[in-house]
């Protein structure tokens, strides 16, 4: 698979926002982190202003495999809460570093500051986050990853 150009990213993210259900728009994992592959996907989580709920996996553009996860800011808190009980952190990590693309109401901003929040607080109980960092990364812990 082919690295995505800058162009063919903001691509797929204007056409995204031009979805009058999206009020906002988060682009995460390696084209946010500095580290994509030819093996990596696209990661992007959209807010939805009217309470609809989906997800669009595999779905292929330029040749990249593209997840995209809908969901209203009540289902994301959920999950984010979900990710904490379950001490993997996935949710809180994404939201956490993610980049805030389009925030149409401001949405975005609150719910990335909430998961700054629960991701420095840790998942409770002395415990360390179970994260995919190390597999990503070669060695890194969670707790090795600074917040922007």
């Amino acid at each position: 698979m082919p690295i995505l150009t800058v162009d063919q990213l903001d691509e797929i993210l204007n056409d995204l926002r031009m979805n009058s259900k999206v009020s906002g728009i988060l682009l995460t994992g390696s084209y946010v982190y500095g580290t994509p592959k030819e093996t990596s996907d696209v990661d992007i989580c959209c807010v939805t202003s009217d309470g609809s709920d989906w997800a669009e996996l595999e779905r292929m553009q330029f040749g990249v495999p593209i997840n995209i996860f809908y969901n209203p800011p009540d289902v994301v808190r959920k999950y984010m809460i979900k990710s904490v009980e379950e001490g993997h952190g996935d949710c809180v990590h994404f939201w956490a570093n993610g980049k805030i693309f389009y925030d149409s109401s401001g949405i975005m901003q609150k719910l990335q500051t909430e998961a700054r929040k629960l991701w420095k607080a840790g998942p409770g109980n002395n415990k360390q986050w179970e994260w995919r960092w190390k597999k990503h990364n070669g060695g890194y812990s969670a707790q090795d990853w600074e917040l922007p």
